[in-house]
């Protein structure tokens, strides 16, 4: 519609008809909104979802919290040798511990793939694996 055009129906009384038709394609747009909200609510909360897939879903990786001993030279030229050793054991098993809790998160959210998952959840729990997959190969090489 051209601005002459709007003009001339404005002046000529139609703006109510253009008003009312605007308000009415509106009402449509927004009825057939939120009629297809409804419909897609309804579906996704009518089909039960497994808990390990609601798991798989809304799983997160856990944050390491290993934090990597440093051989400290005192003063006087001597280290804490025996220190040293014992914060390594402790890292090395803080790191064994995030990589077997990694694994078993990434072996049961497979477990749930195999239980059967709509493409839109596979597509939200596929880079999930990727990620753990890639979180333990990281942890493992230190």
């Amino acid at each position: 519609m051209t601005v002459q055009h709007a003009y001339r129906v404005a002046r000529s009384g139609g703006s109510q008809r253009i008003l009312r038709a605007t308000w009415m394609a509106t009402a449509l747009i927004a009825l057939c909104i939120g009629a297809f909200s409804a419909y897609a609510g309804d579906t996704a909360s009518s089909a039960a979802v497994d808990p390990a897939i609601r798991k798989a879903l809304d799983y997160k990786i856990p944050e390491r919290t290993c934090t990597a001993p440093v051989e400290r030279i005192r003063s006087d030229g001597n280290s804490n040798a025996l220190k040293f050793e014992r914060q390594t054991r402790n890292y090395t098993k803080c790191l064994h511990d995030y990589t077997a809790t990694l694994t078993k998160d990434r072996d049961d959210i497979k477990a749930a793939l195999s239980k059967g998952v709509t493409h839109d959840q596979a597509a939200i729990i596929q880079p999930k694996v990727s990620a753990l997959s890639s979180a333990i190969a990281a942890a493992s090489n230190q």
